[in-house]
């Protein structure tokens, strides 16, 4: 599915509310979806940490234009902090009524909810406008310094480190304690959204400020350790001479000694293991075996487990995906994770396989664009599509398709029907098949067709 960034934050720069965060987002999207509607779960936007795990940028779903709050025009801006504020207000007032129901469950849903309505100061930086709707980037984070701010009982309400006792010490208070004005009257949390908006914002002071002084003393007791070690050992004689230390290290020319043999020792056996590899022959990989298809069990089909995807709702799931001469798509319902599979002789390398280890990676003219139900984000109308762009880059064949039950996430079906389609040009062939958890990455053939017609 295409995805457009709309920001990115520096790891540096902010800190997570809970250690868990970045990974709630399918979780915490899906509860919101199926509680308060696909609008409610619009308002995260899908973290994705970069690979040297410096940045993680925020995406959202579609090609689409996202505009920070500051940037927009004021008539635009107080309509989307309304709109953000009346969405966030409904959240919260979810966790409330998870909170109170009482099970462990439902109240570590209800803290990561109220965690993931909390952004860094400032604010406006990390609200962004997405096709005329409000989205969080950076949710569940606050600034280096622990300011953050939570929409949802009054716009842009800074965090308080007063309040909400049911909440850990980092994340109390979900609204702002009541300020004076100079002529001594108060001000409430749900005061005019222009005042709310510019109310400063309180610092989130760090837990246990013991807990630093602790850290200190065992790094202290690690580094004397490693000098009693070091001293023991002779390595800093050189350095207590240049101090005028001598004595310190009894018999120490001999140790020395010692260690520059074992030293040369070593060296000659690295020398003489390099020597080795160099004579090994080359390795050749080889692609696990798949069981023919003549030799597979049929698969049977239970009537009430059977759920086909009709071939239009494989159309509109591959509506954003890249065409081409040569599609082939598996397509089922539920959140687990089935993999598509094709293997074919690409010429001139021999025998390849494009699969969910290669995703978005051009294999000899083909390539597998999407991984559904692979990663953090879950679906219930998953879709799995490889495509040869032009004619030129279709392999003569065979190509063999296969399908692979590699997990359940959380569905509890031990079967799981799919429907694979292969179409060239206006032809199109459908096969249908089950699935099975107990035959967990074992890939099982569906179909083998040339390059002109699947057979």
């Amino acid at each position: 599915m295409q995805t457009t960034r709309i920001h990115r934050s520096d790891i540096t720069r902010i800190r997570p509310l809970s250690a868990a965060t970045r990974g709630d987002h399918g979780l915490l999207s899906g509860e919101l979806e199926r509680r308060l509607g696909p609008e409610a779960a619009a308002l995260l936007s899908e973290p994705v940490i970069a690979a040297d795990g410096a940045t993680i940028d925020w995406h959202v779903p579609g090609r689409v234009t996202g505009v920070p709050l500051a940037r927009l025009a004021e008539p635009r801006r107080a309509a989307m902090l309304a709109e953000l504020d009346r969405i966030a207000s409904g959240v919260l007032a979810l966790a409330d009524r998870l909170e109170r129901k009482g099970s462990a469950t439902e109240r570590d849903l209800a803290r990561a909810l109220r965690e993931a309505m909390t952004v860094p100061d400032p604010s406006e930086d990390h609200v962004y406008e997405v096709a005329g709707h409000p989205v969080l980037a950076a949710w569940g984070h606050v600034g280096e310094r622990g300011q953050g701010f939570r929409p949802g009982l009054s716009v842009a309400a800074p965090i308080s480190p007063a309040g909400d006792e049911t909440l850990p010490p980092r994340f109390r208070g979900t609204a702002p304690p009541p300020a004076e004005t100079d002529a001594g009257t108060t001000l409430s949390p749900a005061a005019d959204v222009a005042t709310a908006a510019t109310m400063p914002a309180a610092i989130v002071r760090a837990p246990f400020p013991w807990l630093l002084l602790l850290l200190w003393l065992l790094l202290a007791a690690i580094v004397a350790a490693i000098l009693a070690l070091l001293l023991r050992a002779c390595a800093i004689a050189p350095l207590l001479g240049l101090f005028g230390i001598a004595g310190a290290c009894p018999g120490g020319g001999a140790a020395l000694a010692a260690v520059a043999g074992l030293r040369a020792e070593m060296i000659r056996l690295e020398d003489a293991l390099a020597d080795r590899v160099a004579d090994c022959p080359p390795f050749a990989a080889t692609l696990a075996p798949v069981e023919p298809l003549d030799h597979v069990d049929p698969l049977p089909i239970p009537a009430e487990d059977r759920t086909d995807v009709a071939p239009s709702d494989i159309d509109e799931r591959i509506a954003d995906l890249s065409r081409g001469d040569l599609e082939i798509t598996l397509a089922w319902n539920g959140v687990a994770d089935l993999d598509l599979g094709v293997t074919f002789d690409c010429p001139g390398s021999g025998p390849v396989r494009i699969e969910y280890s290669k995703v978005r990676q051009l294999v000899c003219g083909g390539e597998l664009d999407t991984d559904a139900n692979g990663r953090q984000t879950l679906t219930q109308t998953p879709v799995e599509h490889v495509v040869f762009a032009d004619a030129a880059a279709i392999p003569p064949g065979p190509i063999t398709v296969h399908v692979t039950y590699f997990k359940p996430n959380t569905d509890p079906a031990d079967t799981v029907p799919y429907t694979v389609e292969i179409r060239r040009g206006d032809e199109r062939e459908t096969f249908t098949g089950v699935a099975r958890r107990d035959e967990a990455e074992k890939p099982r053939p569906v179909t083998t067709f040339t390059e002109r017609a699947p057979q």
